[in-house]
């Protein structure tokens, strides 16, 4: 009887766990989707204003986060493997401000008219840096549309206290003619937009054009080096309002802090997957959010102090080892692949169960 009733308890306990984790998966799902918002493209190249209009917006208030929001398509969201331009602007900026990764692949102006209601309300970002074009270049979308709708862009951000930054084009070196047209026609349209509407200006084509060849992979994407000027030129025009500005990779000048200070570099393959996990998942609801601000306010004193000593970096990567595999199982792992890794944890907690339970059967009663 008692062995039955064992067994009827381990059951409940499994389907309470798939239960609570598949809960837990819909809600992580619905923010992630929130963050990223739902997109639509223009490729016939008229001006929408229903289409470029739509989204809300919370209403204007003063309490903003402390966040950078780098906005924009798959330049900004980094390709090839390389480390977007985000990364190395926290790198430079250091604890002034969390730069937050908010591209998105493929992405059009008009997309991001849409998407761009999210990233403010769930971001909430003092500053939000945008660089979108190449794609509506690509699709053939008229330099005009593009102007308009980044001058949406920009109306939504002030419209919540948020300081708009907008960026010129990259080159595109992989279609000489969608390149020419960037320079001739489109930049001079965003950079026209910047004069009328007054917001700064990032020139990111002039950064970038003259060494191009060296710092991109494929014609369109940067490289680290073109990642690293596209950062320096951004680094320019932001303003902060925690901390010194300075960067430095040990010491909790970079974008995680404490782990920047145990691994040793802000761009080491863990941080990396930390601040996704952070960008994707803590920074879309209001108890991450509050938690990342503790963690910039608090961390850089005891950062310092872990960057020193070889032996406490070794003990904090110990302890950091379970949060990078569940960064890992959340960032990298698509649905199925995660339900796999939960399936082997609950039936290896089971056999250790029932192995532990073996080696003691007077506990059995």
């Amino acid at each position: 009887m008692i062995q039955v009733m064992k067994r009827r308890f381990l059951v409940s306990t499994m389907v309470l766990v798939l239960g609570i984790f598949s809960m837990m998966w819909c809600d992580v799902e619905d923010q992630v989707f929130a963050a990223s918002g739902s997109f639509s493209f223009q490729t016939d190249g008229s001006e929408d204003d229903s289409t470029a209009g739509t989204g809300t917006i919370s209403p204007p208030t003063s309490d903003l986060s402390n966040n950078i929001s780098a906005f924009g398509d798959s330049v900004t969201e980094g390709r090839g493997g390389f480390l977007p331009y985000s990364a190395y602007l926290q790198e430079i900026i250091g604890g002034c401000a969390n730069v937050v990764n908010s591209g998105l692949g493929g992405e059009q102006t008009s997309g991001g008219v849409n998407r761009i209601s999210n990233v403010l309300t769930n971001v909430r970002p003092s500053q939000i840096l945008i660089m979108e074009g190449a794609n509506d270049a690509f699709w053939g979308v008229s330099p005009s549309t593009v102007k308009f709708n980044l001058g949406v862009m920009i109306d939504k951000a002030r419209s919540i206290g948020s300081v708009a930054v907008i960026s010129t084009i990259t080159p595109n070196t992989q279609n000489n003619g969608i390149g020419a047209t960037i320079a001739s026609s489109y930049n001079p349209s965003i950079r026209a937009l910047a004069a009328e509407k007054g917001v700064v200006l990032v020139d990111s084509y002039a950064q970038v054009a003259a060494d191009w060849p060296a710092l991109n992979y494929d014609g369109i994407h940067p490289n680290e080096a073109g990642a690293i000027r596209l950062a320096q030129g951004f680094s320019a025009a932001v303003s902060c309002k925690g901390g010194s500005s300075g960067g430095g990779g040990g010491g909790g000048g970079g974008g995680c802090f404490i782990a920047t200070a145990a691994y040793g570099s802000a761009f080491g393959p863990q941080v990396s997957l930390l601040r996704a996990f952070r960008d994707h998942y803590l920074l879309t609801n209001a108890p991450g959010r509050w938690f990342v601000q503790q963690y910039y306010r608090y961390s850089p004193k005891y950062a310092e102090f872990i960057a020193e000593n070889r032996v406490l970096k070794a003990i904090v990567r110990a302890l950091l080892y379970p949060l990078v595999v569940f960064a890992y199982i959340l960032v990298e792992m698509d649905r199925l692949q995660q339900l796999i890794v939960l399936l082997s944890a609950v039936g290896g907690g089971l056999i250790c169960f029932r192995r532990l339970y073996a080696r003691h059967p007077a506990s059995r009663y």
